[in-house]
């Protein structure tokens, strides 16, 4: 690919905002604290901070945070509910 091609390609991402990273928004948020099993909310600052790493894969993180945040606890498919008792996330069976 010529070089002013491949510049043009990536500078179009980056305005179309894949490049971006959206520590502002609560499900990333919430997503990320979700996916590290955290006991506290994660700041937009520090968000920022641990996500330098990902770079420039952060807006495809974002993502799985929004999807993690989104998700529903599951059942093993091997075991079905138990009558008469709530499944809590992170709990078990209560």
């Amino acid at each position: 690919m010529p070089q002013e091609l491949c510049f043009e390609t990536v500078t179009k991402l980056e305005e179309r905002g894949f490049f971006t990273w959206p520590t502002g928004d609560l499900g990333v948020r919430r997503g990320w604290e979700k996916i590290y099993s955290l006991d506290e909310a994660i700041a937009p600052k520090a968000l920022e901070i641990v996500g330098e790493k990902f770079s420039p894969y952060r807006s495809v993180i974002a993502w799985h945070c929004w999807q993690d945040a989104d998700a529903q606890p599951q059942l093993p498919s091997n075991r079905a509910p138990t009558r008469g008792r709530t499944l809590v996330p992170r709990l078990g069976f209560v």
